[in-house]
């Protein structure tokens, strides 16, 4: 399952183990995107250390990750505002049904439990997102962090000389 292909953790199933596992598969692949970003900025961080013959690699190698982190970030946030959409649009689906379609007769507060039990999908799903979009943010303000410590490195060489 791409994490981007909606229609798997879209449609609508009764079955909560099919729930939990369809869930369980988008989280997994969120692991391994922060683990790849995780990678990627120990590398940049670990290349640091290098003499100053390679700096300019470097910081041509950090810019490039910087507007990858840019765009993820940036295509995850319309994942959400997606997302938000879709959880909005359903939950007035189903609270609808629980008002005039429902055969039993219930409470406005038993109604919004039933449509918060029908979309918990959504619900974990735009949680997910949202803490990694907020994990994309810390990763490119790592990375600024480091785009700085080179300048930083650059300068110190050409005040005292030092190689």
């Amino acid at each position: 399952m791409d994490i981007l292909d909606n229609d798997e953790l879209t449609k609508d199933t009764t079955s909560t183990p099919e729930k939990i596992n369809i869930v369980e598969k988008f989280e997994s692949q969120f692991k391994l995107l922060r683990q790849n970003w995780n990678e990627i900025i120990f590398k940049l961080s670990d290349s640091l250390r290098g003499d100053l013959k390679n700096i300019i690699d470097l910081q041509a190698e950090v810019s490039s990750y910087r507007q990858q982190l840019c765009d993820d970030i940036s295509r995850f946030t319309y994942m959400l505002y997606k997302e938000n959409s879709t959880y909005k649009e359903k939950w007035k689906e189903r609270h609808i049904y629980y008002t005039t379609k429902y055969q039993v007769k219930i409470t406005d507060s038993a109604r919004k439990e039933y449509v918060e039990v029908d979309l918990d999908i959504y619900d974990k799903k735009m949680k997910c997102i949202d803490e990694h979009v907020k994990f994309l943010v810390e990763s490119r303000k790592t990375v600024d962090n480091i785009s700085y410590f080179i300048k930083n490195k650059i300068t110190i060489f050409e005040i005292t000389s030092i190689e």
